[in-house]
């Protein structure tokens, strides 16, 4: 009976904490950049952009990017890009290893779109603030965790950015 009943309070809290989205390489969603942590500025998407290497990097994913909130400097989004050759099918199994160890850890997938030049997954925490979106073509295999609460703040704190430095003129 002892057993039994370890066993359902075990399968219990893996039900509650299996759609539980943080973040990856590292990052937490909503939280600062940890020191460990050393990136540079990602000029080429945006000024509140940076590329950093992860600490375990993933096979077949070379470029690590996220965003920051300008203000209060919390990460918003986290990706993972890799480059496939041009092929699709340089992707497909990491896409589908990918997909299976993201339901077997968030629970089944939200949403999935499958064409002849894309494969597309998205996993929503419980709430639908957080997701995690897989996606494979024949440029790329891409990973983004990011989070819909922090990503209006920031952009919120970016219109005030704005809203003070023209403040000033007459427009």
């Amino acid at each position: 009976m002892k057993s039994l009943l370890s066993v359902l309070l075990l399968t219990l809290s893996m039900q509650v904490s299996a759609n539980t989205i943080e973040g990856a390489f590292g990052l937490k969603l909503g939280k600062v950049v940890p020191q460990k942590i050393r990136f540079d500025k990602y000029k080429d998407r945006g000024p509140y952009w940076f590329k950093f290497n992860p600490v375990k990097p993933l096979a077949g994913y070379d470029n690590y990017y996220f965003r920051l909130s300008p203000v209060k400097k919390k990460v918003v989004s986290i990706h993972a890009e890799g480059h496939t050759g041009g092929k699709q099918s340089n992707c497909e199994g990491s896409y589908n290893d990918l997909k299976t160890y993201f339901e077997y850890k968030y629970g089944e997938n939200d949403r999935e779109y499958i064409s002849l030049s894309v494969y597309r997954v998205e996993f929503k925490s419980k709430s639908g603030i957080r997701r995690i979106v897989l996606e494979c073509t024949s440029l790329k295999q891409d990973i983004e965790y990011f989070d819909y609460n922090e990503y209006i703040k920031a952009e919120n704190e970016e219109k005030g950015i704005l809203i003070r430095k023209h403040s000033d003129f007459d427009l």
